[in-house]
């Protein structure tokens, strides 16, 4: 989760809702990526992580006054987003095995998996995965959309 380098961009190239709406996304993000492994609801396994982005959202809300983000407040986000990683490294550790954004050919199989899915979020993921990946993994996405494609 790379939002963390976003907060540090608000206030000189990002305003706090356009971070908000970051954190939104990535954990709409996640329910999709719950959603592929066959579960309609929440897995207990999943909720540790659901709790911990809460808390980034509860720290905007109750935090944030007017849209500006003084250093304390910053520095409390930081903390809970670096929670909220640790939570979902520790989580699904056993996954990355099978699904690693930074591993190209488990990127291909999750790719893979998302588009037989037949998920009505599919696109919207896709559309947020190229965008949140590296050059190399953007490339190896493309490779496996203009497969599917054929």
């Amino acid at each position: 989760m790379s939002s963390s380098l976003k907060l540090d961009e608000v206030g000189v190239t990002q305003s706090i809702s356009s971070f908000e709406l970051e954190i939104v996304n990535w954990i709409t993000a996640f329910f999709g990526y719950s959603n592929l492994k066959g579960s309609t609801s929440v897995d207990t396994k999943d909720e540790p992580i659901l709790d911990r982005a809460q808390d980034v959202l509860d720290i905007l809300k109750e935090e944030v006054k007017n849209g500006i983000l003084i250093p304390r407040v910053r520095n409390h986000l930081k903390m809970a987003l670096v929670n909220l990683d640790v939570e979902f490294a520790d989580s699904h550790d056993s996954d990355r095995k099978n699904c690693r954004v930074e591993n190209c050919d488990g990127l291909k199989t999750c790719l893979v998996q998302l588009l037989d899915s037949r998920s009505p979020d599919t696109e919207w993921l896709v559309s947020w995965l190229k965008e949140n990946v590296g050059s190399r993994d953007r490339q190896a996405m493309e490779d496996v959309l203009d497969s599917k494609s054929d």
